[in-house]
């Protein structure tokens, strides 16, 4: 039997943390887990509010113009790049208490850093468990458990980056919804040195990927961002898909949580 690694990404800031607490943990992470399934939490380590307020005034930065952002590529190349081989030890978390397993990366955990989160984890999965494949996702995430257990059926033990698009004309896939094989993720550790520091994480493992010869396989992503789009999403959707993508308003005013537990009501509803 195939068997799969779900390890959904948290930062412990608002609004992660209360999305966590009151959509993902009251919807489908009480559903029945399917045995050839593990779901486990990650986070690294929380920075200041003034790191958190530079951090952003750096992605700021980063979408500005062509021009910034080939001068902050450089910057972060130049400051980060003793740091290029280093992956950080990870530990169980004592910051965050979950219906599944919680590990911690000892690393700071921002937008810039995010690179060091993910090499930690593949790490961490290549090292300590024996599953054939790796689904990172996020806070703002709703798995479909039995339909993604049915879904390894559709795969070969071979190179795999396979996910969601996450709008046309992307050449990599989103962070939200990506599934690696094992094979992949060896490589991707063996690669490192060409993971990009400067470029942000879901495009620099695509633009990594794609120079050792692994292409992407792309499915539509399932964005939900209101209830009236849910109310679009036919049973047959529902019941097919594995990942369903809850952002919905800005981080100061998420829907999430309303979204997850209507979504997770009409789930119940098809069983």
């Amino acid at each position: 039997m195939k068997t799969l690694l779900c390890a959904v990404s948290h930062g412990l800031y608002h609004p992660w943390v209360q999305i966590l607490k009151e959509g993902q943990e009251r919807t489908w992470l009480t559903n029945p887990v399917p045995n050839n399934l593990e779901i486990v939490h990650y986070h690294a380590t929380p920075v200041n509010s003034f790191l958190q307020r530079v951090d952003k005034f750096h992605e700021q930065i980063r979408w500005s113009n062509k021009y910034l952002s080939s001068f902050l590529k450089f910057t972060d190349n130049l400051l980060l790049g003793s740091l290029i081989d280093y992956i950080p030890r990870i530990q169980e978390s004592e910051l965050l208490q979950s219906k599944k397993r919680v590990l911690h990366i000892l690393f700071p955990d921002t937008y810039l850093t995010y690179r060091w989160k993910l090499l930690s984890l593949m790490k961490f999965f290549i090292e300590n468990t024996s599953h054939d494949f790796l689904l990172t996702t996020t806070t703002a995430s709703y798995i479909n458990l039995p339909a993604l257990s049915r879904k390894l059926n559709d795969f070969e033990n071979n190179d795999l980056y396979f996910g969601a698009l996450p709008y046309t004309g992307a050449t990599f896939v989103s962070g939200s919804n990506r599934l690696l094989s094992r094979k992949t993720v060896e490589s991707i550790l063996n690669s490192k040195r060409r993971f990009s520091i400067g470029i942000i994480e879901d495009v620099a493992l695509g633009k990594l990927l794609y120079n050792l010869g692994i292409l992407p396989t792309f499915i539509p992503i399932i964005n939900v961002p209101t209830i009236e789009a849910l109310k679009g999403l036919s049973n047959d959707a529902l019941k097919t898909n594995y990942h369903f993508r809850l952002k919905s308003g800005s981080n100061e005013n998420r829907g999430d949580v309303e979204l997850m537990r209507e979504l997770h009501f009409r789930m119940c509803l098809l069983t």
